[in-house]
């Protein structure tokens, strides 16, 4: 399913648009259960520690020319992203919106059905873990907030590295899983934005 071949081998930051679609395809879906559910918290993904600034020689504008911020709803919740970002249709997720140079997607598994699938996870940390052990990411998890765990990895496709950052979260029902992916060049000057995008969640009711 995921060795699909999309793309030329030669690396150029021109077909950026062209590969980035990849990422997607290379992100196994890091939910437990294989089940795409939902849960009613109205709860919010904020207060997230301060951010680095990111270190790249690169400008953002050469690779991120929409800062307007939109605001993205679904089903399931509200992000505020920017207007270079469009939805697009997914299977393995319950949203994915793309940018030419950045992805977007989350999913959710409720605890019932986790422990219904023969696993047990007793909280945040436990649910991180073993979602990366089931998708073979191997990864240091650090604390974002009291709800939410974060982690990032590199996967690397017809010479082309691509970064991707989760954001795992806990509600009273469920656990959410947020990844943002983009090539590596364009990741190390994007990361910082995916906090500020993250932060901006809010589940419905």
């Amino acid at each position: 399913m995921f060795n699909k071949s999309l793309i030329k081998s030669n690396y150029k930051k021109t077909i950026i648009k062209k590969t980035l679609c990849l990422a997607l395809v290379l992100s196994m879906p890091l939910g437990i259960t294989g089940c795409g559910s939902t849960d009613s918290d109205n709860n919010k993904a904020t207060e997230a520690p301060e951010s680095a600034d990111a270190n790249s020689e690169n400008n953002l504008e050469d690779f991120y020319p929409s800062k307007t911020p939109k605001e993205f709803s679904n089903d399931y919740l509200t992000i505020t992203l920017t207007d270079d970002y469009e939805q697009k249709e997914t299977v393995d997720y319950l949203f994915n919106y793309s940018s030419e140079y950045s992805l977007c997607f989350g999913m959710s598994e409720t605890k019932e059905a986790i422990t219904a699938a023969g696993y047990t996870v007793s909280g945040i940390d436990d649910y991180a873990a073993v979602a990366m052990q089931a998708a073979g990411i191997t990864s240091e998890v650090t604390s974002y907030n009291d709800a939410t765990r974060t982690f990032t990895w590199e996967k690397e496709i017809n010479n082309i590295q691509y970064c991707y950052k989760a954001y795992v979260t806990e509600t009273d029902t469920s656990y959410w899983m947020f990844q943002f992916a983009a090539q590596k060049d364009v990741y190390d000057i994007l990361s910082t934005e995916y906090d500020s995008y993250y932060n901006s969640i809010v589940f419905k009711n």
